[in-house]
């Protein structure tokens, strides 16, 4: 259990708070970087098929980039509602972001299997 210190009167919980604030002014580029990270990644792929050097370590490659890209970006994604909405709103935009992701969980796969027919 973290206590207050003595003689600063500084709570670990307000250095975390500060910390946290800190790192959302990096939400946005951190989304941006890993989603360009991870896309280029992945045009890696048909561009070696093509070229007809494609390797499963390639793939493995690629898989291991996408999902390290993956661990930065959900966090990001997740705080980035506090940053665009403020504390007023938080609430609603995430039972609507939430819906959303839900719903396109939910719906996404069926349809996309009946487009692939």
């Amino acid at each position: 259990m973290w206590l207050r210190s003595s003689r600063t009167g500084v709570c670990p919980s307000h250095v975390d708070n500060l910390w946290q604030a800190f790192l959302r002014r990096f939400d946005r580029p951190v989304m941006i970087t890993t989603f360009l990270v991870s896309g280029c990644a992945m045009g890696t792929v048909p561009a070696a098929a093509v070229a007809g050097v494609l390797t499963l370590w390639q793939l493995y490659a690629v898989a291991l980039v996408v999902a390290t890209c993956e661990v930065f970006f959900t966090p990001a994604y997740q705080t980035y509602p506090l940053t665009l909405l403020g504390p007023d709103r938080l609430m609603a935009g995430n039972a609507r972001l939430t819906s959303t992701v839900t719903v396109a969980g939910i719906v996404g796969q069926p349809v996309g299997g009946v487009l692939r027919l």
